[in-house]
């Protein structure tokens, strides 16, 4: 596991510690991963799955013995992470499906959430899938190039010649930024994660945060999308 340690830091163009942060996730997801079984293997065989070395694709370590039915006609030229798959994923309002990943092709360092939902993706290269997520018959969604990202602003509030400024993430609520800015960013409560990253950071990799969803996209390269985007394309 520490050469997928060490690949993650070179590959991604980031320290360790800033990719734990970055995708707001234990870093058990990472370093407390194991090999499949013989069986397990046989069992991603028989529906379809292929991989160029099995020793490369990793299960969350405390994970029952995989549920192939859940992973189908996949291929796997890479490091894969998978977490668990047990639950429903929401796609629309009203409209729920088995979480897993089908019909895809995965390549590079991939890291999949737990009860993601990946289907009919040609490839996918360099990229981290948050719980939760949908994608959904996509083309390319690959980290090939180091793009800077940026997931806050700075919000002046009012007629004022400074002091008051704000400066919100894209996980604050409205009562948290009110807050900020009537105490002046002073004794603000903590509202979850407090991730903040601007134009200096940049990231070798595409990262969907949970929850996200991203349909019908042709090609995405090096790209951040939040907790609870949404993407689709016609």
């Amino acid at each position: 596991m520490n050469q997928i340690v060490a690949l993650i830091s070179e590959n991604f163009g980031l320290q360790l510690s800033d990719f734990k942060t970055l995708v707001a996730e234990s870093p058990k997801k990472i370093e407390s991963s194991r090999n499949l079984t013989t069986d397990e293997i046989k069992s991603l065989q028989s529906t379809g799955n292929t991989s160029s070395n099995w020793s490369s694709v990793f299960l969350k370590s405390n994970s029952n013995a995989v549920d192939s039915s859940r992973i189908r006609n996949c291929s796997f030229d890479g490091f894969i992470v998978i977490e668990d798959f047990t639950n429903q994923v929401l796609l629309h309002p009203g409209i729920s499906t088995n979480s897993g990943i089908y019909n895809c092709n995965f390549y590079g360092i991939c890291i999949l959430g737990e009860n993601c939902f990946i289907s009919n993706v040609r490839a996918l290269r360099n990229v981290v899938v948050g719980n939760g997520a949908s994608i959904i018959d996509c083309g390319f969604i690959i980290g090939e190039k180091l793009c800077p990202i940026n997931n806050s602003i700075k919000v002046i509030v009012g007629p004022e010649t400074g002091g008051r400024e704000i400066k919100a993430a894209v996980n604050h609520n409205y009562s948290a930024i009110c807050h900020q800015a009537i105490n002046r960013n002073r004794n603000c409560p903590s509202v979850g994660e407090e991730i903040f990253f601007d134009e200096k950071l940049s990231v070798k990799a595409t990262i969907i945060g949970h929850s996200s969803k991203l349909f019908r996209c042709n090609t995405i390269n090096s790209c951040y999308f939040g907790h609870f985007a949404e993407v689709c394309l016609s």
